[in-house]
């Protein structure tokens, strides 16, 4: 009997389900229920329904019952890693704003070299390297931009500007910074 396999308490509560539907004839869905049983602690579903004769007769009651105790831990581990992770974007967003001036200010500097450089170089093929580092430099100065300007959109402070963008420059940069890969 339930009596057997769950705990007094627990199958007293089954006893009463089963009464309702027997004296009711309506079914009963149970989408969580956590119940102490003599195998473990455990979570199920269940339906419940009368179950009649041909004359429409209640004569017992069907029950389908399914363990859902992994797939409530799963949805609780999933619940905790969700908060994790939107803890860690919190942290990161903070990180790079608070960060943004410092990871720029490298980026600053090796640009003046750069130019510097460039001042102090007469021979053609040095020449070419010097400006295939400022393209570099620049690149790597929008990539930081960026990821800045996407951690300020995460955080709410920049609303986003949605709308055609010309691409023309921006593929030609990316060209003269990957010819020399492809060539």
């Amino acid at each position: 009997s339930d009596y057997d396999i769950m705990a007094p308490s627990d199958a007293e509560a089954v006893r009463r389900e089963d009464e309702r539907v027997l004296r009711t004839g309506e079914s009963l869905v149970t989408t969580e229920q956590p119940l102490t049983l003599a195998i473990g602690g455990t979570i199920i579903e269940k339906l419940k329904m009368p179950l009649r004769s041909e004359s429409g007769e209640i004569i017992g009651i069907l029950c389908i019952a399914r363990d859902i105790t992994e797939q409530k831990r799963a949805e609780e581990r999933l619940v905790t890693a969700k908060l994790a992770a939107e803890r860690a974007n919190r942290d990161k967003t903070s990180f790079l704003a608070a960060a943004s001036h410092d990871l720029r200010q490298p980026v600053q500097a090796l640009a003046l070299f750069a130019k510097l450089l460039d001042n102090r170089v007469a021979e053609p093929a040095s020449r070419n390297l010097v400006r295939l580092i400022q393209q570099s430099v620049r690149s790597l100065a929008d990539l930081l931009e960026a990821v800045i300007h996407l951690s300020k959109l995460d955080a709410g402070v920049v609303e986003p500007n949605i709308g055609p963008m010309p691409l023309g420059d921006l593929l030609r940069r990316l060209a003269g910074e990957f010819a020399p890969q492809a060539a």
